[in-house]
Order: C-alpha cells, then structure tokens, then sequence
C-alpha cells in the first residue's frame, strides 16, 4: 500500500514539475509595476465605436494604478468613469507607460488652476464631439483643447 502511495506521489511531483516547465516557457515576465506609476492597458478586450479592431489603438495609455490586488497579480487603475468599464485588470494587460521617441508626439497632463477653491480649465477649442450610446440613454461627450 505505501509502495503505490510513494509511487503516486512520485508520479504527482514529476507531472508537477513538466507543468512548471512549459508555463514557465509561455509565461511572461511580470513588469517592475509600483503603485502611483502610470501604465498602459492592452486595447485587446476593450470594445471600441472604430469600424474595425485595426483602426483602434493597441495600448491605451496614461492610466495611473491605484492599487495592486489579489496576489500582486491583478491592479486596480484610475480610469474614468467615461469608459463604463471594471477597473480592475490582470498584469499581462499591463504596461509600464513609456513616452514616444518621437518628439511632440503627446503632451504631459496640464494642471488645472485653483480658483476660490474649484479646479478650472481655460478652453480654447472643442476638437472632436461624439455622442455614446452605451444604453439606452444618449450621451455627449467632448474633447476640448485646453489653452495656457
């Protein structure tokens, strides 16, 4: 009886360790991701209104993490509440945010002015308009640009 439990075992910990061997294979390095870095998300899952999947991004970027969940495994990120998504996401949707080589590419956030205690912003322009139609209710959305 103890013959076939050794041999069990020893059968357990050999498949065990072939397992390991080729997730290892397949597994990607988890990125050096700390809270309040900003990352980039994977637009793999990520519905969009663009007509086809080509013309989408394929890393949204600029999302700051908020939190690290459930094992250093999962994060929580800062994403507004525009994209009526979870915001919770596995770390292979996730990259630490680089810049473009490119110069003039994208500019940092601005800072918005504090007056008499309220955040304001100076708009200079709208550029894009778009209505969202989620549900059932109709929404508006802009994409100003800001001046200062």
């Amino acid at each position: 009886m103890q013959a076939t439990h050794q041999h069990a075992k020893k059968a357990l910990e050999q498949t065990r360790e072939e397992m390991t061997k080729y997730y290892d294979q397949k597994a990607c390095q988890q990125p050096d991701i700390k809270v309040r870095d900003f990352v980039m998300l994977n637009a793999k899952n990520i519905r969009t209104k663009r007509p086809t999947k080509k013309l989408s991004p394929r890393m949204h970027s600029s999302f700051k993490l908020l939190e690290i969940k459930k094992g250093e495994r999962a994060f929580k990120l800062e994403i507004s509440s525009r994209w009526k998504i979870h915001r919770i996401f596995h770390v292979s949707l996730l990259e630490p945010y680089r810049a473009s080589v490119r110069g003039g590419r994208e500019q940092p956030p601005r800072v918005p002015e504090d007056i008499e205690g309220d955040l304001e912003w100076k708009v200079e322009t709208i550029v894009k308009s778009e209505v969202i139609t989620f549900t059932r209710k109709v929404e508006r959305c802009y994409n100003p640009l800001f001046s200062g």
